[in-house]
C-alpha cells in the first residue's frame, strides 16, 4: 500500500484522490521536542556501537548460494548466528550450524531494521547490510545524531512525521504512536522536500497542474516512448485512477477528519471518487515534519538503518566528537 509524497508550493502530500495541503507558514515548536529524544537515544546507539568497534567489529561474511531458509544446516549458517547475536537480533549462545526457528525470527527481526521484506531467508540484500563495516555504522550513527539535534517540533498533540529514506508516514498523538503507512518519495532527480509545516485542509479528488520540471524531465519523453501514455496514466481525466491503493489515504483522511461529524467513512469514500475538487478545512492545524533520516530508533525502541536514497550523508561533514 503506497502514498505519493511531492512537493510544490502549495502542496505536499498527494494520494489516491486525496491530497493534504499545507499553509506553509514557519512552526514555531513547543514543549518537549521528540527529535531531542531521538539525538539522545541515537548517542546511546554511536556508545553502544563504538563498543563493538573495540572488540574488533565484525569481518565480511560470504554467502555462498541464492539463500538459506529455516532447516537447513551449513557452516555460514553458524556465521551469521554469531553476528546476529553482535547486533542484538538473535538472544542465546546458539552457534550451530542449524538454521532453527529462532534464528528465523532474528533473520526477520534483522531485515525489519533495515527496511527488507521479513522473509526470514538468510538472503544477499541482509547479507549486504549485515556486512556494513562497523566504522561505517558509526559514521551514519553519528550523521543522523547531527540531522535529530537541529529538528524541532512540538511533541503535544496530534502530527505527522514522514522519514524519506523510510518510506514511511507516521501519525502521533503525543508520545503515542498511532499508525503508519508506506508512501512513495521523489527521485534523485526530483527529491521531496524537506520542511516542517502545518496541514490545514483534505482536499479530494484533487485536480494535479503538473510540475513544469516533471513535464518536462518525465512526462514529454515517456510521450515520445508512448504515444498513448497521457490516457494509459489518467492525466486528461479528473479523479481517474493513478493505480494506487486507497485504503492507506483513506485511513489518514479518516484519522484527520474524526472529530467532524459531517465526514463519515461513506462520506469521505464518496468525496475521494466524486471526480469533482473539494477542499475541507481541518477544525485544527496539524503539525507534519518531512524528515531525512538513514538511521534512528523507533517507537518500539530498535534501531533502524535504512540506504541514503538521496546520497545526503556522503555532503555531510562528521563531527570530531563522536557523541559519548
Amino acid at each position: 500500500m503506497t502514498t505519493v509524497i511531492r512537493s510544490t508550493k502549495t502542496i505536499a502530500l498527494w494520494v489516491f484522490h486525496c491530497v493534504f495541503a499545507f499553509s506553509f507558514s514557519v512552526v514555531h515548536a513547543g514543549g518537549e521536542n521528540p527529535f531531542q529524544q531521538q539525538a539522545e537515544l541515537l548517542q546511546q546507539q554511536i556508545a553502544r556501537y563504538a563498543d563493538m568497534q573495540k572488540r574488533g567489529g565484525w569481518g565480511k561474511l560470504l554467502l555462498n548460494k541464492k539463500q538459506y531458509k529455516a532447516g537447513e544446516k551449513a557452516p555460514f549458517v553458524a556465521q551469521v548466528k554469531k553476528r546476529l547475536q553482535v547486533c542484538g537480533d538473535l538472544d542465546g549462545s546458539d552457534t550451530t550450524s542449524l538454521f532453527t526457528p529462532e534464528l528465523e525470527a532474528a533473520v526477520k527481526k534483522a531485515q525489519h531494521r533495515f527496511g527488507f521484506k521479513e522473509t526470514g531467508l538468510i538472503d544477499n540484500l541482509l547479507i549486504s547490510s549485515l556486512n556494513v563495516p562497523v566504522e561505517q555504522r558509526i559514521q551514519q550513527l553519528q550523521i543522523n545524531l547531527d540531522r535529530a539535534r537541529t529538528m524541532n517540533v512540538n511533541a503535544s498533540g496530534r502530527r505527522i512525521v514522514v522519514n524519506i529514506p523510510e518510506y514511511k508516514l507516521h501519525v502521533y498523538e503525543g508520545a503515542t504512536h498511532v499508525f503508519d503507512m508506506n508512501v512513495v518519495v521523489g527521485s534523485e532527480t526530483h527529491r521531496t522536500a524537506i520542511f516542517d509545516d502545518e496541514l490545514t485542509h483534505v482536499v479530494f479528488s484533487p485536480y494535479w497542474n503538473v510540475p513544469q520540471s516533471i513535464v518536462q524531465n518525465e512526462i514529454l519523453p515517456a510521450m515520445r516512448r508512448n504515444r498513448r501514455y497521457l490516457s494509459s496514466h489518467g492525466y486528461e481525466q479528473i479523479g481517474t485512477e493513478n493505480g494506487l491503493p486507497k485504503s492507506e489515504p483513506a485511513k489518514l483522511a479518516n484519522y484527520l477528519l474524526k472529530d467532524d461529524p459531517n465526514w463519515t467513512a461513506e462520506k469521505i469514500e464518496d468525496a475521494m471518487n466524486a471526480g469533482k475538487e473539494q477542499w475541507v478545512k481541518l477544525s485544527a492545524v496539524v503539525p507534519v515534519s518531512i524528515i531525512y533520516l538513514t538511521a534512528w530508533v523507533d517507537h518500539e525502541g530498535v534501531l533502524n538503518f535504512r540506504d541514503d536514497v538521496y546520497e545526503m550523508d556522503n555532503s555531510l561533514p562528521v563531527a570530531a566528537n563522536i557523541g559519548f
